[in-house]
C-alpha cells in the first residue's frame, strides 16, 4: 500500500504519512497497478512517436525552404560580386589619384619640415650655449660681483623669453 497527500501532491512511505495527517491534508492510500502504468506509458509513447513524425515532416519542409533560401542568396551574392568588381576598379583608380596628390603634398611638407628643423637646431644651439654660460657662472658665483651677476641674469632671462 502506498500513500499520497493530494493537498501537496506528494507520495509517502508508511513512516512519513504521520507528518501529513491532520487539517489541510488529504491523504489517500492506493496500490500501484502495473497494467495501468504500462498502458499510460504506451499512450505516452504513441503520442511522442506522433510528435516525432510531425517533427520529421516539418524538418523536410524546412530543408526545402532552406535550399530555396540558399539559392536565392547565392544568386544575390553573385550579382553583388559583379557590381563590387566594377566599383572596386573605380575606387582603385580614384585611390591612385589621391595617392599621387598626397605624395606631392608630402614632398612640399618635407621641405617645410626641413626648414623648421634647421631653425630648431639653431635655437637649440643658442639654448645650450646659454645653459653652458649659466652653469659656468654658477660654478664661479662666489667670485662674481653682484652687478655682473645681475647683468648676465637680465640678458639670459630676455634670451630665454625670446627662444621660447
Amino acid at each position: 500500500i502506498k500513500f499520497m497527500c493530494e493537498s501537496h501532491n506528494e507520495f509517502f512511505c508508511t513512516d512519513c504519512v504521520v507528518s501529513h495527517t491532520g487539517s489541510g491534508h488529504v491523504v489517500k492510500t492506493f496500490r500501484p497497478s502495473y497494467d495501468e502504468m504500462k498502458s499510460a506509458l504506451d499512450g505516452l509513447i504513441g503520442d511522442m512517436q506522433q510528435v516525432a513524425k510531425q517533427i520529421g515532416q516539418t524538418r523536410e519542409t524546412q530543408e526545402i525552404e532552406e535550399k530555396k533560401l540558399v539559392d536565392f542568396y547565392n544568386y544575390q551574392v553573385a550579382k553583388t560580386d559583379e557590381c563590387y568588381d566594377r566599383i572596386i576598379k573605380s575606387i582603385n583608380d580614384k585611390r591612385a589619384q589621391i595617392i599621387d596628390s598626397l605624395k606631392a603634398g608630402l614632398h612640399e611638407q618635407r621641405k617645410l619640415v626641413e626648414s623648421d628643423k634647421s631653425r630648431i637646431l639653431q635655437r637649440n644651439e643658442r639654448v645650450e650655449n646659454a645653459v653652458g654660460q649659466l652653469i659656468k657662472l654658477k660654478n664661479v658665483i662666489y667670485n662674481v660681483h653682484y652687478e655682473q651677476y645681475h647683468a648676465v641674469m637680465s640678458e639670459k632671462t630676455a634670451e630665454a623669453k625670446m627662444l621660447q
